[in-house]
């Protein structure tokens, strides 16, 4: 279960919320979204979040669970 404490609480009408987070994390560019999805009652909720890289930072220390993700090596066809 995903929570954000800048999350809306629930109220009529409230149908979804997203928030979005773009951050570094060892050398990666990883956008966040947590999202609530109120159900019709407006009181029940499915919390989930999504984490998806986006951007490798060339030069940057890469590596996750011992795998180099560097892009120093990688050759680039034109």
């Amino acid at each position: 279960m995903t929570y954000n404490a800048n999350l809306e609480p629930p109220r009529k009408g409230l149908i979804r919320q997203e928030i979005v987070t773009i951050e570094e994390e060892n050398g990666i560019i990883v956008k966040r979204t947590n999202v609530r999805a109120y159900a019709e009652d407006g009181i029940d909720y499915l919390d989930h979040m999504q984490s998806e890289p986006m951007v490798y930072l060339k030069g940057r220390s890469t590596k996750v669970s011992g795998v180099d993700f560097s892009t120093e090596n990688l050759e680039v066809d034109d």
